[in-house]
């Protein structure tokens, strides 16, 4: 009893998990396919409802609730198919890799054995997650075991994602030459010395202002997908020629809603990327509250217009895939640490397609940096950079072809079931036909 209620204690003084800010007077009006878009703007206007965001890609206008601007109100007019709330969308809480006081480096070769005390905190949070359904990515409460010796990298050598994949071999082929990649996110640093493949961006908040990223969060998912190669960290983007797109959805505080998505899927199609990388979770069951047809439409209009969806499983572990992850038309990916087992929080269930590296990555921060993290995010934006690396092998390949491609190119993990890992473990010479590779 006196363990139980110390384990309750430790939860109760952790740090907050954080709520995403939503504004909960927003609202995204459907509208029919055959009313013209400026009477429609016109009559919401003159029934006290001024749109404050087109979203013409799914035919819908964004606007603020009010006792004027009431749900009862717009549902009654003509034009009006439809009425849902603009939900909050968040980044995955994610933690820093070096455990504390390790006195562990950043650069090659840096691995050791776990201690026993990061073993007992991922223990107690697995633990604790299983439970009491409680969400545990935290960068104070949890700490990564840190690979040992089976998954070390050799000095001055690859880090363990890039040799997981089997990139180094698949990189004689094809480097993702020119393919277009759209990262829905925070934004990018394209300032960094290793991401000068960034070809411009699009702030869903203000598409006149800046797409830089502040957060981070950006400019490290850019990094796995395509940043420069250094040999002398052992890092390199999945597909380092690949040209990057800067979709700020996410704001400097890592939150957005439905409608900023969409308007980054919209600029998406419009401006013909070939892969959009999404390292974003809505909470499934916050998303099942309401209608969410609307999100799902924009994915599916980016599927037609011929991109590759990417997006993450979530962090929500037993408790299911998480949105956009869960349409069926995205590529889901759950996240593997060093040792090929599941990232605990990693969300599961029948919609996961793939598994990627998450665990103890090296990744791009903003103003030039580097850091180690662990989380869901990652194995997503491995996964957009395989996309990108088969279409640059393949040029014109449809969607469904490349989904096709990269399931059958995966290899199943030991000791995981299909909710855990999908088809499993992409590798890259495999998936471009490399080296021999079948």
């Amino acid at each position: 009893m006196i363990s139980f209620v110390l384990a309750v204690c430790a939860i109760l003084a952790a740090p907050s998990l954080g709520v995403p800010r939503q504004d909960d007077s927003r609202r995204i009006v459907r509208l029919s396919g055959d009313a013209p878009w400026a009477a429609s703007r016109r009559a919401l206007e003159a029934a006290g409802c001024p749109p404050e965001r087109e979203l013409k890609l799914v035919s819908a206008l964004v606007v603020r609730a009010s006792p004027a601007c009431s749900e009862a109100r717009l549902r009654s007019l003509p034009q009006v198919v439809g009425v849902e709330e603009d939900a909050a969308v968040s980044l995955p809480k994610e933690g820093t890799a070096s455990p504390a006081g390790s006195g562990l480096a950043n650069g090659p070769g840096d691995f050791s054995t776990p201690s026993r005390r990061d073993k007992v905190r991922s223990l107690v949070s697995g633990t604790l997650s299983s439970v009491f359904g409680h969400h545990v990515e935290n960068a104070s409460s949890f700490q990564a075991p840190v690979p040992g010796p089976s998954q070390a990298e050799p000095e001055r050598g690859w880090s363990w994602n890039i040799l997981r994949l089997n990139l180094p071999e698949a990189w004689k082929t094809a480097r993702g030459q020119g393919v277009k990649v759209a990262v829905l996110d925070t934004g990018i640093d394209p300032r960094h010395p290793e991401l000068p493949n960034v070809d411009g961006g699009f702030n869903a908040f203000d598409p006149a202002g800046s797409w830089e990223d502040v957060h981070g969060h950006g400019t490290a998912m850019a990094g796995i997908i395509a940043g420069a190669p250094n040999p002398e960290r052992g890092m390199s983007g999945v597909a380092p020629e690949a040209r990057l797109y800067a979709v700020e959805v996410m704001d400097d505080n890592g939150m957005g809603s439905v409608s900023s998505v969409i308007a980054g899927i919209e600029w998406a199609v419009a401006n013909r990327m070939q892969v959009i990388s999404m390292s974003i979770s809505f909470s499934k069951k916050k998303m099942e509250e309401g209608d969410t047809e609307i999100l799902h439409e924009a994915v599916r209009k980016a599927v037609a217009a011929g991109i590759v969806v990417v997006s993450i499983s979530g962090n929500y572990g037993s408790r299911g895939v998480s949105l956009p992850a869960a349409y069926p038309e995205a590529i889901a990916v759950a996240a593997s640490d060093p040792y090929d087992k599941r990232f605990f929080i990693s969300g599961r269930g029948p919609e996961v397609d793939l598994i990627a590296p998450g665990v103890w990555i090296r990744e791009l921060k903003p103003g030039g940096g580097h850091t180690r993290n662990n989380g869901v995010s990652p194995a997503g934006a491995h996964v957009a950079g395989l996309a990108a690396l088969k279409l640059s092998r393949s040029p014109g390949l449809g969607v469904e072809a490349v989904r096709s491609a990269l399931t059958a190119a995966a290899v199943p993990l030991p000791d995981l079931s299909p909710d855990e890992q999908g088809a499993g473990m992409v590798d890259a010479a495999r998936l471009l036909g490399a080296g021999g590779a079948p």
